[in-house]
């Protein structure tokens, strides 16, 4: 689930790396900087992520903190 402000959004994580991680996003635009939280025992690290890169609903973000 991404957190913006007080909203949240579900988005498709389409791949997952030692640093960061993809994402498919449809409907809501991400700012550079945002929170990203999985469920316990998710497959990534919940935390702050900063956008690395963009290409039309995909982005590229990489894990900056818990």
């Amino acid at each position: 689930m991404l957190k913006l402000g007080n909203a949240q959004h579900y988005c498709l994580v389409t791949d997952i790396s030692e640093g960061g991680l993809r994402l498919h996003v449809n409907g809501f635009n991400v700012p550079d900087d945002f929170v990203l939280v999985f469920p316990e025992g998710g497959p990534a690290q919940s935390g702050n992520y900063k956008v690395a890169w963009r290409n039309g609903l995909d982005l590229g973000a990489k894990f900056i903190s818990p």
